[in-house]
């Protein structure tokens, strides 16, 4: 009782309780300094980790070519001093390990979208910048007129590497992906698909290179000169063969997948546009698409469509390559069994007032 009685009035020492929190707080801090140098070497591996993971994850999410099946990219070449662009498309078929160039004449007239008219194809980059228009505009002018899926495009610069200048063959083509790889060169090409590329014609022969001469090949043919104006009288200007570049195209540019998935596609326009599907389903079947019915409602639609028979159709090449070409959402591509005995095909287009705008000129012939 005594002792507990002084232990209760004894005054607390706070000079010592003061010596006694400061060690165990020395204490604390040494044991913290032993890890904080640990943690701080695993910091900056772990963001390598994660940021090595989300640049993989971006490269192959963002890659369109799988290096087997066919595969379109329109080169451009720029011209020194000048706003002219030479353009070539280039088709490659991993599958078969061969490629195909079909370089553009420079005054070749190419009927244009959006109502612009007949254009050189030097001059389609400049109008596309003139009007601020995207680079798929060119792509898909291409498309209409060639009947060429154009995926992706590379960019040349002269001042860059004069070796790619030189007459194409695999190897230049092949430095041509060594730059682009090192990122001299502008492109639309993900990341994998330069790599893919570089390393497809790195191990080309210069027998599996085909490269047309669309005028040898009497593809194309030259225009009266006196009745256009503005021609200049020192150029000769041409324009395309349909008759003749219908046939070889279809021939020789068509994919091969999906000829094979022989999917049944119906073209169906809904607007009052003369001759939009016609125009249309000609593309369409020089891409390999098997056309198997053109047809008219009056049931307007402003966006195009898209109508499946069955929902596993979505996961063809057929459809997504139409989805692709038309920037078609998910939002219009439906399932409708209706649609697809009405017009007897696996796939049915509705073409609408976007697609009518978009082909606002008759194709010439």
């Amino acid at each position: 009782m005594i002792m507990d009685y002084f232990h209760a009035v004894r005054r607390p020492n706070i000079a010592r309780h003061a010596r006694t929190e400061a060690r165990k707080e020395g204490l604390d801090n040494r044991r913290m300094r032993r890890y904080v140098p640990s943690i701080q070497l695993l910091i900056p591996f772990f963001i390598l980790a994660v940021a090595v993971v989300i640049a993989v994850g971006i490269i192959m999410r963002k890659s369109r070519w799988d290096g087997v099946g066919q595969y379109g990219i329109l080169v451009v070449t720029d011209h020194p001093n000048q706003s002219a662009k030479s353009l070539a498309l280039l088709i490659v078929r991993g599958k078969e390990n061969t490629a195909t160039l079909l370089p553009l004449p420079d005054t070749l007239l190419i009927e244009t979208l959006r109502g612009y008219g007949l254009y050189k194809a030097s001059s389609l980059f400049g109008l596309a910048d003139l009007e601020k228009l995207p680079p798929t505009f060119v792509t898909q002018t291409l498309g209409f007129q060639f009947g060429v899926i154009v995926q992706d495009l590379i960019e040349v610069k002269p001042q860059i590497n004069q070796q790619i200048n030189q007459p194409m063959t695999p190897s230049v083509l092949q430095q041509m992906f060594t730059q682009s790889l090192l990122f001299r060169l502008p492109s639309s090409l993900s990341y994998a698909d330069r790599y893919r590329l570089w390393k497809f014609f790195g191990a080309m022969r210069k027998d599996q290179l085909g490269i047309i001469d669309t005028l040898s090949s009497s593809l194309i043919k030259p225009v009266d000169q006196h009745t256009k104006d503005e021609k200049s009288k020192d150029e000769i200007l041409y324009v395309p063969d349909f008759l003749k570049l219908d046939a070889f195209v279809g021939s020789l540019f068509a994919d091969p997948d999906i000829r094979k998935e022989n999917k049944a596609i119906g073209v169906v326009n809904t607007t009052g546009e003369a001759h939009l599907a016609t125009r249309v389903a000609r593309a369409l079947n020089l891409m390999g698409f098997n056309v198997v019915n053109i047809a008219q409602t009056p049931n307007e639609l402003e966006k195009t469509r898209l109508d499946l028979e069955q929902k596993e159709l979505l996961l063809t090449k057929t459809a997504q390559t139409v989805q692709d070409f038309f920037h078609l959402g998910t939002k219009e591509s439906t399932i409708n069994q209706q649609h697809a005995v009405e017009y007897r095909a696996d796939i049915v287009l509705f073409l609408g007032t976007d697609i009518a705008t978009l082909l606002a000129q008759p194709i010439s012939q």
